[in-house]
C-alpha cells in the first residue's frame, strides 16, 4: 500500500497496530466522571501556564498547578472542520470518511468509533453542550453515543461563553447524589474572531491581539463556573478535567490572519491539561497530539481504546509519571473548497519539520526554542533535515495508510 504516495509499500504486519483493540493498563481503575472542555481558536502560548505574561488565564493556571500540562501538544488540523472529528475518533483527518459532497465536511455515518459511544457502551451518561449547531448537530457524526445535546447557544449573538456555561452548570447540577459516571463535553467558542468585547470582562486594548486576549479570559472566566458546579454537585474528587483547543490563531506572524491556511505553530500549538484526581501535577515536554486525548481518557477510567485509532494514550505519564509515546506526531493541512493548499507537519524530540506537498519544499524548525517557526533551520542543519524527511516518511506511512476497512470510501 502506498495510499500516501511516500514511495513505499507497507506490509500489513506494520499497521497491525492500528487495527488492534488496545484494553486499558488500569482496568480496575474507578469509573471516574470525565469532563472535557475545548475552546475554539485557543493558541497556546497565551495562556500563562504556557509563559504568557497577561492575566488571561487564571482559573486554568490554577487547574494546570495540579494537572499534567503536555508543553508540546499539537492539533491535528488547524480548522475545526477536520481537527474536531479527529479528536473525538482520535483519527488523523485524511484517514476519515466524509459524506462526498458535504459542508461542511460530515463524517459517513458510523465510519468511526467516537469516544462518546466508548463512554455511553460503558454505562455512562453522555452530554454535550456546544457553542454551534451546523458544525456539530447530529448528521456531522461527532456526537454520535452523546445521549443529550445542548446547542442552545447558537442563538445568542457571538455564542459567548456564558450561554456555554450556563447549561453545562445546569447540567452538573442534576448529577449531584447520582451514581452513574457521566462524560460531559464542553466547546466554547471565544475567542474565535471577531473577538467581541464583552459588558464588563477584562480588557487589554484596542488590538485584535489585545480584544482576542480578552476573549481567551472571557472564556476561562466562565470555565470557572463549571469547575465550581463540579464541586458544588460533590463530584471535585471523583472527576477527571481536561482541556484543549481544536486550533490556534495567527496574527500576521507569517502574513496571514486567523486559521485554516497554514502549519506555524501559532495555528496548531495548542493546550493540552488533564487533571486527575490524586495524580501529582508535571509538566511534560514531548510532542503529543490532542488525537491522544480520547485513548488516554479512556484508559484513566478503564476503559478499552476502539480499534483503528492513531492517537496513543497518555494515561501512564499523568499517572505514573512515565514517558510520553516515543514516536513522530503529525499535523494536515487539507485541501479543501475555501483554500486548495496541502500541507503536512511532523513534530519529534525537539523539532518540527513543515512539507508543503505541492511546492516539495521542506521547513526546519526548533521546537520549544522556536515556538512560533521564526527562524528556518533547514539550510543549517542537513543532518536533521534528513533525519526528519525520514520520520515524517515513516510515520505518514504508518499512521496515513489507509486500513482495509476505510478503503471502499
Amino acid at each position: 500500500w502506498d495510499d500516501n504516495c511516500q514511495g513505499g509499500d507497507l506490509a500489513g504486519a506494520a499497521l497491525a497496530p492500528r487495527l488492534e483493540r488496545a484494553a486499558s493498563r488500569y482496568p480496575g481503575a474507578p469509573r471516574r466522571n470525565v469532563v472535557l472542555i475545548s475552546i475554539d481558536t485557543l493558541r497556546a502560548d497565551r495562556l500563562g501556564v504556557y509563559g504568557h505574561p497577561r492575566p488571561t488565564s487564571p482559573v486554568i493556571d490554577a487547574l494546570a498547578a495540579r494537572a499534567t500540562v503536555f508543553e508540546q501538544a499539537f492539533s491535528p488540523s488547524p480548522s475545526t472542520r477536520h481537527a474536531v472529528p479527529a479528536l473525538l475518533s482520535s483519527r488523523y483527518p485524511s484517514t476519515l470518511r466524509f459524506r462526498k459532497g458535504s459542508w461542511p465536511p460530515k463524517l459517513a455515518p458510523r465510519a468511526h468509533p467516537m469516544l462518546g459511544q466508548s463512554f455511553q457502551a460503558a454505562g455512562y451518561r453522555t452530554q454535550a453542550v456546544l457553542c454551534c449547531d451546523e458544525m456539530f448537530d447530529k448528521a456531522s457524526g461527532v456526537i454520535d453515543g452523546i445521549k443529550a445535546i445542548d446547542t442552545t447557544a447558537d442563538e445568542v449573538d457571538d455564542k459567548p461563553a456564558d450561554a456555554v456555561a450556563r447549561p453545562a452548570r445546569a447540567f452538573l447540577e442534576t448529577t449531584a447524589g447520582a451514581t452513574q459516571p457521566f462524560f460531559l463535553w464542553v466547546h466554547l467558542f471565544d475567542p474565535h474572531e471577531p473577538y467581541v468585547v464583552h459588558d464588563g470582562a477584562t480588557r487589554f486594548g484596542e488590538r485584535a491581539i489585545d480584544r482576542y486576549d480578552a476573549e481567551v479570559a472571557y472564556a476561562d472566566a466562565h470555565i470557572a463556573w463549571i469547575l465550581e458546579a463540579i464541586a458544588a454537585a460533590g463530584h471535585a474528587g471523583d472527576t477527571i478535567v481536561a482541556i484543549t483547543a481544536d486550533h490556534g490563531e495567527g496574527f500576521d506572524e507569517h502574513g496571514r490572519r486567523y486559521h485554516g491556511n497554514s502549519l506555524y505553530g501559532e495555528l496548531v500549538h495548542v493546550p493540552l491539561i488533564v487533571a486527575v484526581p490524586g495524580s501529582p501535577a508535571r509538566r511534560i515536554d514531548t510532542p503529543v497530539s490532542t488525537i491522544d486525548l480520547g485513548p488516554t481518557l479512556l484508559e484513566l477510567v478503564g476503559l478499552a481504546r476502539p480499534a483503528g485509532q492513531n492517537g496513543r494514550s497518555l494515561a501512564a505519564t499523568v499517572v505514573d509519571g512515565g514517558p510520553a509515546p516515543d514516536r513522530t506526531v503529525l499535523s494536515e493541512l487539507l485541501s479543501i473548497r475555501q483554500q486548495p493548499r496541502r500541507l503536512r507537519a511532523a513534530y519529534y524530540g525537539a523539532w518540527k519539520l513543515l512539507w508543503d506537498l505541492d511546492a516539495n519544499t521542506y521547513e526546519l524548525y526548533a521546537l520549544g526554542e522556536d515556538p512560533l517557526d521564526q527562524e528556518d533551520l533547514a539550510g543549517d542543519r542537513p543532518d536533521v533535515l534528513a533525519d526528519m524527511r525520514q520520520r515524517l516518511d515513516r510515520a505518514s506511512d504508518l499512521e496515513l495508510t489507509l486500513l482495509e476497512p476505510d478503503r471502499t470510501r
